[in-house]
């Protein structure tokens, strides 16, 4: 799937027009027609704003993955912090060290 085809599916999955998005972001409809057209591809200012709006990725939008959830929401986050906090110091250690490493590598 092509930029224009994500950016058409986002804004289509909100129901939202493109009138009502170019308004609410003050890109011109042409400019944003062009956009899902794939004339025109977005600088990432825009690339970054059209993902916030449309509560994906930017990763998603230029394909680098089919999952368009921008983060893991709040309740993941604080399950995975609980299921840390009880863990022995040792398991910690191993988690701890393995994040480091795999940090290291990128």
């Amino acid at each position: 799937m092509t930029l224009g085809e994500r950016l058409r599916k986002a804004r289509d999955k909100r129901g939202w027009s493109q009138l009502y998005v170019s308004k609410v972001t003050k890109i011109s409809n042409t400019v944003l027609s062009n956009y899902e057209r794939n004339y025109r591809d977005p600088d990432s200012e825009t690339l970054t704003k059209l993902a916030e709006l449309y509560d994906v990725s930017v990763d998603y939008l230029v394909g680098l993955t089919d999952i368009p959830e921008r983060r893991i929401n709040n309740d993941q986050a604080m399950n995975a912090e609980s299921k840390y906090n009880r863990l022995p110091q040792d398991k910690k250690k191993i988690i701890d060290d393995l994040i480091d490493v795999l940090s290291n590598n990128n």
